[in-house]
């Protein structure tokens, strides 16, 4: 901030209040904003004369009229009745705290974008004539396929892509499914078909063989996947694989918090005793 002697100083609050900023900031030599700086630090204000225009913007008789008109009548009527802006108006009226009466702001409640009251239509309501915007029923979109399109997807939550043919409208199966069911029948139970080079999109039946989930899965790891997969049996795991036996489950909510550490990783140590098995 500007450093300023001790008659500048002096100046400025003896003047502040009755002068503008601008003749104040060229008497002083300064910015305009400097000298805004000063007053908001020394908390100066000025008075209505300087911040709502000069006391004698209107006459006696212009003052009156005002304060008679101003509560029923447009500030635009007033303004051209007086032959002055509509700001200087706006600015007097502020000055002299005259406000709208409450009849004047009902009928022009349009013009201060007043809200208007929300009507509840009856559901299923539509505008009259606009019908004949509407898609016609039973209207297909134009990208519509045929039954036995196919197209290529991806799986939801996977990143492999396979081949899926629409059986009926808004009805879509992986083709590999489709094929190995229309030449051996429906699919076991607890069985997936797995392609036997690996590539989703060859769904010829000879690259098709209906399997087990656990051989399914058996053949897709690799031994660093079976290894990762068998050092994450984490305590969650362990435990769920303890509540699987009903004997167990219902003794597990009388142990403390030691034995229940105990008997999860015991439950660990068995868990992985079985998977070294399957590998030998």
């Amino acid at each position: 901030m500007k450093r300023y002697n001790i008659d500048q100083i002096k100046y400025i609050k003896d003047n502040y209040a009755t002068v503008s900023n601008p003749e104040i900031a060229k008497y002083i030599g300064v910015t305009i904003t400097a000298i805004c700086a000063f007053a908001k630090r020394y908390k100066l204000k000025k008075n209505l004369d300087i911040r709502y225009g000069q006391a004698n913007v209107l006459s006696p008789e212009q003052l009156t009229r005002l304060k008679e008109i101003y509560a029923d009548t447009r500030n635009e009527v007033i303004a051209a009745e007086m032959r002055l802006k509509v700001n200087t108006i706006q600015n007097q009226a502020h000055r002299y705290q005259l406000k709208k009466s409450v009849e004047y702001m009902k009928n022009e409640s349009h013009r201060y974008g007043a809200k208007q009251p929300i009507i509840a239509m009856p559901k299923g309501y539509h505008a009259p004539g606009s019908e004949k915007g509407w898609f016609k029923k039973g209207r297909l979109p134009h990208n519509t396929l045929y039954d036995g399109a196919i197209k290529l997807r991806a799986k939801k939550g996977k990143n492999e892509m396979y081949l899926y043919i629409r059986l009926s409208c808004a009805n879509w199966e992986m083709l590999h499914k489709v094929v190995w069911v229309k030449q051996y029948g429906q699919i076991t139970p607890g069985y997936c078909i797995r392609f036997k080079d690996g590539n989703s999109l060859n769904c010829q039946i000879e690259n098709l063989e209906m399997v087990s989930r656990a051989e399914h899965l058996t053949k897709n790891h690799t031994p660093e996947q079976k290894r990762e997969a068998s050092s994450k049996l984490t305590d969650k795991f362990v435990y769920r694989t303890l509540k699987m036996n009903t004997s167990i489950k219902e003794l597990i909510p009388t142990f403390d918090n030691a034995l229940s550490q105990g008997i999860i990783e015991a439950q660990r140590q068995i868990l992985i005793l079985k998977r070294l098995k399957q590998k030998i």
